[in-house]
């Protein structure tokens, strides 16, 4: 009902006066969550660490290499012992998204990629801690100590079970 069929959507609600426009479960989530995070503050503060995790590593040709190298590691590593399967579609390569309140599906996509690289995104902190520039440290600790908060962990944990994601994280927890 979104407009590919011109006045499909005024046809039926003057069928059906009880009918109402309803989005895609992706965008429903996308502004619901929005809506959420601006009034809620431990929620707000959970998507402003998400949002300060992606700008860090996102930002830096050198650490988006080093998520990409870790986790190509990873895989490889889980392959070889015969915890992860391989096939098409399986295996693809993932980066973290920027959060945007109007993109449909873009907090969606942000805490479902941070899910599945969780471990991969904290040991390339962990790496940028050791061996980073000084203000390159500072903020790789300030964000390790964030993301590895428990209210951080249990919002995270929480997602992943509203989001049905089955994966490491949860031997984590």
């Amino acid at each position: 009902m979104q407009g590919d069929i011109n006045g499909l959507k005024t046809l039926i609600l003057k069928e059906n006066k009880s009918t109402f426009y309803v989005y895609c479960f992706a965008h429903q989530l996308q502004l619901t969550l929005a809506v959420v995070a601006k009034n809620h503050i431990n929620i707000a503060e959970f998507f402003y660490v998400v949002s300060n995790l992606v700008t860090f590593v996102e930002g830096s040709c050198k650490r988006r290499d080093a998520i990409r190298d870790a986790q190509f590691a990873k895989i490889k590593e889980e392959l070889e012992n015969g915890v992860r399967r391989s096939g098409q579609d399986l295996n693809q390569d993932t980066n973290l998204k920027r959060l945007g309140d109007t993109h449909c599906g873009s907090y969606y996509g942000t805490i479902l990629n941070l899910i599945l690289m969780f471990f991969v995104v904290v040991d390339v902190l962990e790496i940028i801690k050791e061996d980073g520039l000084f203000d390159q440290k500072v903020e790789a600790r300030s964000i390790m100590r964030s993301i590895l908060s428990f209210e951080f962990v249990l919002a995270l944990h929480l997602m992943k079970n509203i989001l049905g994601i089955k994966n490491e994280l949860s031997i984590a927890l």
